[in-house]
């Protein structure tokens, strides 16, 4: 059998003594052997914190769920409808046969970059004229 290794809190278990007394232990554990380890490669143990318990809650996860770098959502801006370059990055975009998920990823990154060459970042112009404006 093989412990587990985990993440968190070291300790487990605590006597809930004043610390000249306190006895803390990593007494709360998950074992398995080869052929649980071939079925489950990515499990994973989280200790978690301690509430009312002297024992912390333990956490297995057989499949976990993977950290997902997410970029910025696309936002679509009303004002780029008033623009006369506008029209050419959505047929830049939509030119060739694709399927729809592939066409609308490639637009919305032809459209950021449009929109990042073309006008900036107009919420932080915004802000300075804003300023300004106050000091006037």
């Amino acid at each position: 059998m093989v412990d587990l290794d985990f993440s968190g809190p070291r300790f487990t278990w605590s006597n809930k003594r004043d610390i000249n007394n306190l006895i803390p232990e990593r007494i709360d554990r998950f074992f398995m052997n080869p052929s649980w380890c071939l079925l489950y490669p990515d499990a994973k143990v989280s200790h978690l914190t301690r509430c009312h318990s002297d024992h912390c809650p333990v956490l297995l996860e057989t499949s976990p769920r993977r950290a997902v770098h997410l970029s910025k959502p696309f936002r679509f801006q009303s004002f780029w409808l008033s623009d006369p370059s506008f029209p050419n990055v959505v047929n830049q975009a939509w030119r060739q046969p694709r399927k729809l998920p592939e066409a609308i990823e490639k637009f919305s990154k032809e459209a950021s970059s449009w929109n990042k060459n073309h006008f900036g970042n107009i919420f932080g112009k915004k802000r300075r004229i804003m300023a300004q404006l106050r000091g006037v």
